[in-house]
């Protein structure tokens, strides 16, 4: 074959004693417009949705801006997605499909004598909306970070399940280097999501591979300390952050950003300047929010 393909061809590849074998040629424009939902297993259960475990039959779908589902009920193959013009509808799957339906409503199709694929016209949105005034609008928010509100209180606290880090023991064979005497490992207090264990059988290498623990999502951190005019007031802060390489954090000075870290290590020392004017009389709050992605490649010795 030598030739520009233009939309989406079918050709079929037929020999004497060989099982035929279709081949779809599309653009680039076509090919982006492709998609390839898991049809849920008939029986349920709880590997019903994915493929070669529960599932076993393919569709191919072409034409739709998403293809966000695809269930066959019968002989009926009900999608569900997105469109953002008119659209040529192409459904490649198995044999017994013979009618489609769109977000519910059922779509005219044709089988084509080449491909066996199932085809029909999807109708494009209405651009029928009005754009709304943003400025008369009621917006709502939600602080992603009320920790260094001045607002939050001891109550507030309570409220918000911080934990406090206490420990002063360990089960870890690496004590820490510093924060001495409390233990401010994650995992003390619960906030680890999975263990790598090993499969050798060496004792000694899985006592220390069962504490190696990768965290997910983020880890929230909250010191305090008193400021007043008899107490001389801290001129910076240094942190000590362990995260695994590439991790990072960034940290404030009560409601203050002091900065963050992003790095190749597995743990930075980093030090912050305290700008005069956001320290408070009283109660002072220092909170660093750490993500907790980074990789500990060592365990894998």
């Amino acid at each position: 074959m030598n030739f520009i393909p233009t939309g989406l061809t079918s050709v079929r590849l037929t020999a004497l004693g060989t099982t035929p074998v279709l081949v779809i040629i599309g653009d680039y424009a076509t090919a982006t417009r492709f998609w390839h939902p898991t049809l849920s297993a008939a029986a349920g259960g709880p590997h019903a949705n994915y493929f070669d475990l529960g599932a076993r039959q393919n569709v191919l779908v072409s034409g739709p801006y998403l293809v966000r589902s695809a269930t066959l009920r019968g002989s009926t193959l009900a999608l569900t997605g997105d469109l953002d013009a008119t659209t040529r509808l192409t459904v490649l799957g198995p044999l017994g499909i013979l009618s489609v339906t769109w977000n519910g409503v059922l779509v005219p199709v044709i089988r084509d004598l080449v491909s066996g694929a199932l085809k029909g016209n999807l109708a494009g949105p209405k651009k029928t909306w009005s754009i709304p005034d943003l400025s008369k609008a009621t917006w709502r928010y939600a602080d992603s970070l009320p920790e260094i509100g001045a607002s939050f209180g001891e109550e507030e606290e309570n409220k918000s399940g911080l934990i406090p880090a206490d420990h002063t023991t360990t089960n870890n064979p690496f004590p820490p280097f510093y924060g001495g005497p409390w233990i401010l490992y994650g995992g003390e207090y619960g906030f680890y999501v999975r263990v790598f264990k090993s499969l050798m059988n060496d004792p000694i290498r899985l006592t220390a591979m069962f504490n190696f623990v990768l965290q997910s999502g983020n880890l929230l951190w909250r010191g305090t300390f008193e400021h007043g005019a008899d107490i001389p007031a801290p001129s910076a802060v240094n942190l000590s952050v362990s995260g695994g390489k590439h991790f990072a954090y960034s940290a404030w000075l009560n409601d203050h950003y002091l900065g963050a870290s992003d790095t190749t290590i597995m743990t930075n020392n980093d030090s912050f300047t305290f700008p005069v004017e956001a320290l408070r009389q009283g109660v002072n709050h220092v909170t660093v929010l750490q993500e907790c992605v980074g990789s500990f490649p060592t365990m894998f010795r």
